[in-house]
């Protein structure tokens, strides 16, 4: 190649080099302004929605301010709002944005074609639906893009249905243990949940991934009654279900769970005797420290430390124990008392309880143990 074609092509790459990187500038500064005028903008419309609050405009400002912003500062707006106005009054401001051209921008969305404009929907009906709006929102709810599907979860915190609920229990199903939290926190934070829904599953499981995540449920709500719905699980062939009953019963101080974890503690499989070991923790049974404390000699090494911190948190019985401990009878069982009697309070709050490892998660292999 000649000199010549070669100092074209080092120009050319020259040129290109500095296109990018004013290409690059460029886009920064564009992104920048953007953001400093969705910020102004989102501002302007806060104080809108304040005069309009206290009745300080025509009662037109603020959908005016609305209809004259973008889509995703409105959404973003009402999402700040939302931590401010509340109860009555944050009613009575979204019921004037449903005559707005936004609002008609939102249910148009809702059935387009592309999933993104859906998704942005759902951001925003999370927040202004109305019993109403139900149709779309279970269109919304079974939508065949994930992210729209899980966004729309949230309205459970604004409206009860049964059918939104029964399909929320769908998602977190079919969803992978990460995710399934979402559809989860959302269903034990919801307002008015219709329990019997939950107590009618839990009675007739379609299968063991449905019975663990119910199981998982109910152990977020820790509502009393649900007990007698756990209970009757716990003889179940499934290992991961035994796991999950174990963990659940952690959450409800009970003479009935007490018993049931006591027996568990004695599972052929490790990971719910270990369960098991930490849910007595969370309990607090004072009279289980003699058999944590024989727990302390169990093959696994998750055993031997779920019991070894359930005994510390059951204060003087339990710390007797650990203090029993010898290394002649068992080297192991004395090096987790000794280790565990080392941790101060804070670790002892953060390392424990029922639901700080899902026993699920680790490998089904010896080598776990």
């Amino acid at each position: 190649m000649s000199l010549v074609a070669l100092g074209l092509l080092a120009i050319g790459q020259a040129v290109f080099i500095a296109l990018l990187l004013v290409t690059l500038m460029l886009g920064r500064a564009f992104r920048a302004w953007h953001r400093e005028r969705a910020r102004r903008d989102s501002d302007d419309l806060i104080r809108a929605a304040h005069r309009w609050l206290v009745r300080e405009d025509d009662g037109h400002g603020f959908p005016d301010a609305v209809d004259a912003s973008e889509f995703g500062v409105v959404v973003e707006t009402l999402q700040r709002l939302s931590s401010q106005v509340a109860g009555d009054r944050w009613e009575f401001l979204l019921s004037d944005l449903r005559d707005t051209s936004w609002f008609r921008g939102v249910m148009a969305r809702a059935t387009s074609s592309f999933w993104w404009r859906r998704l942005a929907a759902a951001n925003a009906l999370v927040i202004v639906a109305v019993p109403e709006d139900l149709p779309a929102l279970e269109l919304l709810i079974t939508d065949p893009n994930r992210m729209v599907r899980l966004a729309t979860v949230g309205v459970l915190r604004r409206l009860q249905s049964a059918r939104l609920v029964e399909h929320t229990l769908e998602i977190a199903e079919t969803s992978r243990s990460v995710a399934r939290r979402c559809p989860l926190e959302v269903l034990a934070t919801a307002p008015g949940l219709d329990l019997r829904i939950l107590s009618e599953r839990l009675t007739s499981p379609r299968g063991p991934v449905e019975l663990r995540m119910l199981l998982d449920l109910v152990g977020e709500l820790a509502v009393p009654g649900f007990l007698d719905y756990v209970l009757p699980h716990a003889g179940s062939s499934d290992l991961e279900v035994r796991i999950a009953v174990a963990r659940t019963l952690g959450h409800f101080p009970h003479p009935s769970s007490n018993a049931a974890l006591l027996s568990f503690l004695a599972d052929p499989d490790w990971q719910v005797r270990a369960q098991a070991a930490a849910g007595i923790g969370a309990i607090g049974d004072r009279d289980a420290a003699a058999v944590l404390g024989a727990a302390l000699r169990d093959p696994s090494w998750w055993v031997r430390l779920r019991a070894a911190l359930s005994l510390r948190r059951l204060g003087e019985p339990g710390l007797r124990a650990l203090r029993g401990a010898q290394a002649e009878d068992d080297r192991y069982a004395y090096e987790m008392a000794q280790y565990v009697l080392g941790l101060d309070d804070a670790a002892i709050a953060e390392y424990s309880g029922p639901s700080v490892v899902d026993f699920t998660e680790v490998a089904l292999t010896p080598l776990a143990a």
